[in-house]
């Protein structure tokens, strides 16, 4: 589970998301530990039923057992490259989206995988996606395409920095730790 600041930050994004790329809603989805699934770590504007759903473990699979159960998400992070679908009632690619887009009310998507690290300590080189829903049908042109992966960035820099902040905080308190230790030994020796 992703620490309070990360989660903020990473609803900022999606934020930012719908205000600069006119998204109704935005969700930034990460991988799980395994790589196998994605699940919603910070939105805007979804509803809390369809957060539910699609956070559902067997609901957005990385690796799906056929198209039916396919999503764009899935397959941005899947590929590491962006998708982005006009009308999603004439995408016969993505079945799962035929229950997904209507619970919430959205036409139209864009995914946009975030870079993982480049010492990604999972190993699976993957950290998630970034994905603007828009009520209405819509192509994306190439500025909100670029936008969404620079907002896809910035949601990675964020899980990294959080990373890191994590793992420095791990060697401080070892190393209190270990100063406690020599400190109780010295006294021992002195006592001595």
């Amino acid at each position: 589970r992703s620490p309070p600041s990360v989660l903020t930050r990473l609803f900022r994004v999606a934020q930012q998301a719908c205000a600069l790329i006119g998204f109704e809603y935005c969700a930034v989805m990460l991988a799980d530990p395994d790589g196998e699934h994605l699940q919603v770590g910070g939105s805007c504007g979804l509803s809390l039923d369809y957060v539910a759903l699609v956070s559902d473990t067997g609901s957005l699979q990385i690796h799906p057992p056929g198209p039916l159960w396919d999503t764009p998400a899935a397959r941005a992070a899947r590929e590491g490259r962006t998708i982005s679908v006009s009308d999603v009632r004439a995408a016969p690619d993505y079945g799962r989206l035929r229950e997904l887009a209507p619970a919430q009310g959205y036409r139209s998507l864009i995914a946009a995988p975030l870079p993982a690290a480049e010492n990604d300590p999972d190993g699976n080189g993957l950290a998630g996606v970034v994905v603007g829903y828009s009520v209405t049908p819509r192509e994306f042109g190439p500025a909100e395409v670029e936008l969404i992966e620079l907002l896809a960035g910035q949601a990675a820099l964020a899980l990294e920095t959080a990373r890191l902040r994590a793992a420095q905080q791990e060697v401080i308190g070892e190393l209190s730790r270990v100063n406690d230790e020599l400190r109780s030994g010295r006294a021992v020796l002195e006592w001595a």
